[in-house]
């Protein structure tokens, strides 16, 4: 039986502890309706130390970050306050620019990573958003595990969102 590091997750970092337990541990929301690459990726920022949550629609994101939302069985939303995201482009129900937005007014600190398999960086639509900082970058599908670590290690640093305001 071979032991060591999981070759596709790879090995859990010094932020590991935190995520187990710690209130205060990086937290991630992940949306994509790939399953099996929304899981793949939940695992890589586990093992990385990052709190996550999953969602494979819009509207399931939605729900996950704005308290105020109901699921179609009435259960209150938790109102998880993840600091990064990484948003499909393509959902089945969602625009992903425009659920980035949506996401974005119920947490303006909120860090956007977009994700396509349709697009590249040099897109038009990308490279503005990345200019003008309604994002703060790209990865095109597929893509190394490795450039999502990235992302996740460039981040660990940051802590909290800060919910918008409900102050009239």
């Amino acid at each position: 039986m071979a032991t060591g590091p999981d070759p596709i997750i790879g090995e859990r970092s010094s932020l590991s502890v935190m995520a187990e337990g710690n209130p205060v541990a990086p937290s991630v929301l992940i949306v994509d309706d790939e399953e099996d690459l929304s899981w793949i990726l939940a695992r890589v920022a586990e093992k990385a130390g990052w709190s996550v949550r999953r969602a494979n629609s819009g509207d399931a994101a939605l729900r996950l970050l704005d308290p105020s939302c109901s699921s179609p069985a009435g259960h209150q939303s938790l109102g998880f306050e993840p600091f990064l995201a990484f948003v499909d482009l393509m959902l089945p129900d969602f625009d992903g620019w425009e659920l980035v937005r949506r996401l974005r007014s119920l947490c303006p600190d909120l860090r956007f990573v977009v994700v396509s398999g349709l697009l590249d960086a040099d897109a038009p639509r990308v490279r503005r958003a990345v200019k003008s900082g309604e994002v703060a970058g790209f990865l095109a599908k597929p893509f190394p595990l490795e450039d999502f670590r990235d992302w996740l290690n460039r981040n660990a640093d940051r802590r909290v969102c800060s919910p918008a305001s409900t102050e009239p």
